[in-house]
């Protein structure tokens, strides 16, 4: 972080040590009572009052508005800028400390509350999970993955839960290229693990125009190995997405009323064709982390020539046309 250039103009040394000790010490506060909480009952903890640690949000993206920015890497590079001062580095090595802290805090309680990673039991070309009971989000009407194979390959979107930033925009991403991949052969189908009543409700706030189901049982996102994560959705590096959001003006997303939810489900996408084998598989290591939609419709265009050479392949063997001959 350290650098030489001259520090901004527009942001004075005092101020940055300022920011630096208001951000570090209200971060803090918030670790601290949820070690309390953590020692008190850890489940308790793990299913309602991990969700305190969502104030950090506003606090990041204070910080970065107060200093003139709207990204962890603006704040850095202005933090380079003023590197050269022993209370910048002071400030900048506790900050850093901390976070780490946060991290350690996270992973370690997590460990203590699961059994280890979930693992997935789909690879490249085993069958996916098509048979599955789901239930369509709009009709009610039961479904699987495997009914909509005959519209094409299909991509699958996992959700996290209904209020989750990162799932949205990659919905509305596929949805402004929806016709590259219809041309190639793909077929959006939306996956939730809420209630149909909630699947209604996001459906209606996103104007999602996708085919969508609901496995409440979690059986699709357990064959991708998709869990829960609390030290996956309250790291710092997704702490610090949501606050750019919010320092750029983006309104996160509420909690949707009397919906049961969970913030804690990891996402993920998959890609089935039409034959119903896996094609490809995105487990999010992160909220945001989602496949960009170019790779998505590589997959398709990938799949798309695997059929063209089988065909040709297919009428290779079968030889060229026999001669009728007429008597």
């Amino acid at each position: 972080m350290a650098g030489e250039n001259d520090e901004d103009a527009t942001v004075d040394k005092s101020l940055v040590v300022n920011v630096l000790h208001s951000l570090t010490k209200e971060v803090a506060r918030l670790l601290e009572s949820a070690r309390k909480q953590a020692k008190d009952s850890l489940q308790d903890f793990a299913s309602s009052n991990v969700n305190a640690l969502g104030a950090s949000i506003g606090l990041y993206s204070e910080a970065f508005l107060r200093l003139g920015v709207i990204t962890r890497k603006a704040l850095d590079e202005v933090l380079g800028r003023f590197y050269r001062y022993q209370e910048i580095q002071s400030a900048v090595e506790e900050l850093d400390d901390l976070e780490s802290d946060w991290n350690a805090f996270l992973k370690d309680t997590e460990s203590q509350l699961s059994k280890g990673e979930a693992q997935s039991s789909l690879s490249i070309g085993s069958p996916g999970p098509c048979d599955i009971e789901l239930k369509d989000a709009r009709t009610g009407r039961p479904s699987t993955i495997g009914s909509y194979l005959c519209k094409g390959n299909v991509i699958v979107v996992l959700l996290r839960h209904f209020a989750c930033l990162p799932c949205r925009d990659h919905v509305a991403q596929l949805q402004q290229r929806a016709e590259d991949i219809a041309r190639w052969g793909g077929h959006i189908l939306v996956v939730s693990f809420g209630s149909r009543e909630g699947a209604l409700q996001w459906l209606g706030i996103t104007g999602c125009p996708f085919d969508m189901v609901v496995d409440e049982d979690r059986k699709v996102y357990s064959s991708m190995g998709l869990g829960r994560s609390i030290s996956k959705v309250w790291h710092i590096s997704t702490i610090t997405y949501y606050a750019e959001m919010k320092a750029s003006g983006r309104t996160l997303p509420s909690k949707l009323e009397n919906i049961e939810d969970d913030p804690t489900q990891m996402g993920g996408d998959l890609v089935v064709d039409r034959h119903g084998n896996t094609a490809f598989i995105h487990c999010s290591k992160t909220p945001p982390d989602r496949p960009a939609v170019d790779d998505l419709i590589k997959v398709l265009k990938d799949l798309r020539k695997d059929e063209e050479k089988s065909v040709r392949q297919d009428l290779e063997d079968d030889g060229p046309p026999r001669k009728i001959f007429k008597s």
